[in-house]
């Protein structure tokens, strides 16, 4: 859960650094000022982060329930070991 977590963190922050990358191309094509690409990298941060927080919830609800079903399968088996030995 964590490396997924974590890959999806990374591929979000290498995403957001595609912009800057382009910022050259974009000054020169749009003829931007630094404070107009600083405003646009700023409203696709924004914009890029709510999509994500939108698609997360349903991605952090669906890892809940499988670590809880996984656990709970776990636990099952390990009570009826424990059984098991008991009698």
């Amino acid at each position: 859960m964590f490396a997924l977590t974590f890959g999806l963190l990374l591929s979000d922050y290498m995403s957001r650094q595609v912009l800057n990358a382009v910022f050259p191309v974009l000054k020169a094509e749009w003829t931007l000022t630094d404070t107009q690409l600083g405003s646009l990298s700023s409203i696709v941060a924004l914009l890029v982060g709510l999509m994500d927080a939108m698609q997360l919830v349903p991605l952090v609800a669906l890892g809940a329930v499988v670590a809880f079903a996984i656990g709970k399968r776990h636990y099952a088996e390990d009570l009826k070991r424990i059984q098991a030995r008991q009698h």
